[in-house]
């Protein structure tokens, strides 16, 4: 039994599927109704308040005004120390690295 090739006819069949599968997105997208944020996505929105503001939740005012740690560890024996210079890390062979603004830190 030998293989025929590929006719014309199913060739183009098969080009026609391929692009209906690329372009079934875009055609959703394009008919999304318009106008209404969020209507196929979630969209995160942020809200700044002041600490004096009264939606402020009361537990969120507590921990935020809460003395922090000066040295935590992580679950690879990280220990991580606020210094006056940055954040200083050093991992459980001794090696330390000091991370500062110039790495993103504010």
């Amino acid at each position: 039994m030998t293989r025929r090739p590929l006719s014309l006819t199913r060739a183009l069949m098969v080009f026609i599927v391929v692009v209906e599968l690329i372009l079934l997105p875009v055609r959703a997208q394009a008919m999304a109704p318009q106008g209404q944020p969020g209507a196929n996505y979630f969209q995160i929105s942020v809200q700044q308040f002041g600490l004096g503001d009264p939606r402020v939740p009361a537990e969120v005012l507590r921990k935020l005004s809460a003395r922090s740690a000066k040295e935590v560890s992580d679950a690879h024996r990280t220990r991580w120390r606020v210094t006056g210079r940055g954040l200083l890390e050093q991992n459980s062979g001794g090696k330390k690295k000091l991370w500062a603004g110039k790495d993103g830190l504010p």
